[in-house]
């Protein structure tokens, strides 16, 4: 194909939000070797534009699209050789753009790919707004310029001193900054600093598209091989992964105490899904502004300014006091919800469920030291056919707050352990040699 070679990505009512014009190849017949030769110089640029500009596009119309995924459409327009498009429709049928971008590149006519958002076929889990929305915004630019560090930093700038209190509830600094910026797994929040990220991103992209990049540049007119993609992708991640981890341990060397029990804290397995579950308001897992910020300072086990001196038992009000309070502290409320929700899960595959049942009395047994011998004992749930067709087994829930002034000197496994060992003395002889 002779001629300019056109590419632009255009927005909403046809207006153009980029345009680029570069000379395609100019094809020469060269008689005495009969091959043809190629101007390249052009294209090395061209191909990452076109592979990020796409990649970009999608991500952003998938992600900040509600209700809406992105598949392939089986619609063919050859009113454009070439294009990737990207529109919201309405339920019935009429076209209704909300978010509407197309990427268009000349291009053979018989590969033409058409891509179309239609209403997901699954549930799709919803994405943190910073993750998949605002991010977005930049992630090309980290991925095709070098060196861009120094152009980011009013972005990080406004992130730190304005986005993360407008979210916690408190100025953070640059020890906070950091932590918040690890992955959720790891014990941060994923609101990460695009100055520290540029380097890693530009690096990943040109790792993953050389495989696009040697294509484009032969004019071979073939997908690349999805094995060298796919262990491109891997490699990446796997180094992605490297690098966070040894972060967040250099994090903990420098961290004081307070802050490296934090962390380890939030990196214990389940201590995190809060952060990614699915909002539903139906299960109660639609936390408000208030929420969330609690649930935040609690995970770093931040002051709060906003609570009330005095509890209404009586006692003076602190965050330990409100976790253990007899009143309906929350190790309370939350003992009662996970009692609850095993013993919802246990009636789908055993009979005779029983949450707290009562413990046959203590006649002439001999019990070991320590163990419960009160005629009213109870545990939390008892279910029959879990083990065993006719036997009963039982279950019980321990809650405990382990940021308490009285764990301060110890650590995590250690108080499980603890807790563990205490419910096994208080009733497994009770339950084996009695019940």
């Amino acid at each position: 194909m002779l001629g300019n070679y056109y590419f632009a990505i255009v927005g909403h009512r046809d207006n153009p939000v980029l345009e680029m014009e570069f000379n395609t190849p100019t094809k020469s017949l060269d008689s005495s070797q009969g091959r043809e030769s190629y101007k390249r110089d052009d294209h090395r640029h061209l191909n990452q534009f076109i592979a990020h500009a796409a990649l970009d596009l999608v991500d952003e119309s998938m992600w900040t699209t509600t209700g809406m995924e992105l598949r392939p459409s089986p619609e063919w327009n050859f009113s454009l050789p070439y294009k990737y498009m990207f529109k919201q429709e309405c339920s019935h049928g009429v076209r209704c753009i909300k978010t509407s971008y197309e990427v268009r590149m000349n291009r053979d006519k018989n590969k033409l790919a058409v891509y179309k958002l239609y209403p997901p076929r699954f549930n799709r889990r919803p994405a943190m707004p910073h993750t998949f929305g605002l991010k977005h915004r930049w992630t090309y630019f980290l991925r095709t310029l070098p060196n861009v560090q120094d152009i980011l930093e009013p972005l990080e700038e406004a992130i730190s001193q304005v986005l993360i209190p407008a979210i916690v509830g408190r100025k953070c600094s640059k020890l906070d900054r950091d932590v918040l910026a690890l992955p959720v797994r790891l014990g941060g929040l994923s609101l990460s600093n695009p100055c520290h990220e540029a380097a890693r991103e530009h690096a990943s992209s040109i790792q993953v598209t050389s495989s696009l990049v040697e294509h484009i540049m032969a004019q071979t007119h073939q997908q690349p091989d999805e094995s060298l993609i796919a262990s491109g992708r891997q490699a990446v991640k796997d180094g992605k992964a490297e690098e966070l981890s040894e972060i967040a341990d250099n994090l903990k060397q420098i961290a004081s105490r307070k802050t490296k029990r934090a962390l380890e804290l939030a990196q214990e397995k389940g201590s995190s899904v809060w952060l990614i579950v699915l909002p539903l308001q139906e299960h109660g897992f639609n936390l408000s502004k208030r929420d969330f910020r609690d649930a935040v300072k609690l995970r770093y086990d931040w002051p709060f300014d906003d609570i009330p001196s005095v509890c209404a038992c009586g006692e003076n009000f602190t965050v330990d006091h409100a976790m253990i309070c007899k009143r309906g502290g929350f190790v309370i409320q939350r003992h009662n919800e996970l009692r609850d929700l095993e013993a919802d899960l246990l009636s789908i595959v055993c009979t005779d469920v029983e949450v707290e049942p009562v413990l046959q009395d203590i006649t002439e047994e001999q019990l070991s030291r320590g163990s419960n011998r009160a005629q009213d004992a109870r545990l939390d749930v008892r279910a029959r056919g879990f083990w065993d067709p006719q036997s009963s087994a039982f279950f019980d829930v321990r809650v405990c707050h382990p940021n308490a002034e009285s764990y301060k000197d110890q650590e995590p496994q250690q108080i499980y352990r603890i807790h563990e060992n205490d419910k096994k003395r208080l009733y497994s002889r009770r339950v084996l040699d009695i019940q």
